[in-house]
């Protein structure tokens, strides 16, 4: 006796045309050319939005958002972080979800701009809970804090300390060490670290805290190197070389006068 297993709906179906996929009805290739190209003119202007808000421009973020291109989603995000940025940190907060729908919703987005306001108000252990839950670890959302959040004055950075977010681009998730008696971030290739409105008419002095253990002997170590990021054109200013060691050490340069209040930012290379 011989069974058959049939599926027939899949052998009753009509044959697609061969040009369905390019040029009928969506998802079609030209239906979807046609909404990309309809979505432009809103990417395009949030885009000039989180510019604005990352260099805490707070006019210009506005006059972005009130054109009439802009996108129906970026106020979302938008508007909490602009009335932040206009010393009304307690509406950007009203704007949000509350903390359980973020919760139940893992809106990560959400709790970071929770966690930039709070921060903004100074109230640092309610900052680090909105910026710590796994759902916001998982998308180790540093880039999209730098792009978006234009965070308060600071002279210092913990790295991996719950609170570093808008101020680093280029390194991955946190880990604690207690042997080494703080926090560390691996960064990649290339990382910048920008500490707001710290510029100075007189010479500065910046210090990191690097932890080389984790290195593989036989490997070369690395060598990173230290510019400060200038005014484009122009290309960032060399300050310092140094070589990872294997432990953990306090390595420190000598930063040029900057001008008052600037958002000074810096980068290192590893090479």
């Amino acid at each position: 006796m011989t069974m058959l297993v049939l599926t027939p709906y899949a052998y009753l179906q009509p044959a697609p045309s061969p040009l369905a996929s390019y040029l009928g009805p969506y998802p079609s290739s030209l239906a979807n050319t046609v909404i990309a190209w309809q979505m432009r003119p809103g990417y395009l202007r949030e885009q000039q939005v989180q510019a604005a808000l990352h260099a805490g421009d707070a006019a210009t973020a506005r006059l972005h958002l009130m054109a009439d291109d802009a996108s129906p989603f970026t106020p979302e995000t938008a508007l909490p972080l602009l009335a932040g940025l206009e010393g009304r940190p307690a509406d950007g907060l009203a704007l949000l979800p509350s903390t359980e729908e973020i919760s139940q919703t893992r809106n990560w987005k959400a709790a970071v701009i929770r966690g930039d306001l709070l921060r903004r108000m100074g109230q640092l252990d309610a900052a680090r809970q909105a910026f710590t839950p796994t759902y916001v670890d998982d998308v180790n959302p540093v880039q999209w804090a730098w792009d978006w959040l234009a965070p308060t004055p600071t002279r210092r950075i913990d790295l991996g300390g719950n609170l570093d977010l808008g101020l680093i681009e280029g390194f991955y998730l946190g880990s604690g060490d207690p042997a080494a008696g703080g926090t560390f971030r691996w960064s990649g290739a290339t990382a910048r670290l920008r500490f707001p409105q710290q510029g100075r008419d007189a010479p500065q002095q910046v210090c990191l805290r690097v932890d080389g253990r984790g290195w593989p002997d036989d490997l070369e170590r690395p060598v990173f190197t230290l510019a400060l990021d200038a005014e484009p054109p122009a290309s960032p200013q060399l300050i310092e070389r140094f070589t990872l060691q294997p432990h953990v050490a306090v390595v420190c340069a000598l930063l040029p006068a900057t001008p008052p209040g600037r958002w000074a930012a810096g980068s290192a290379r590893r090479s």
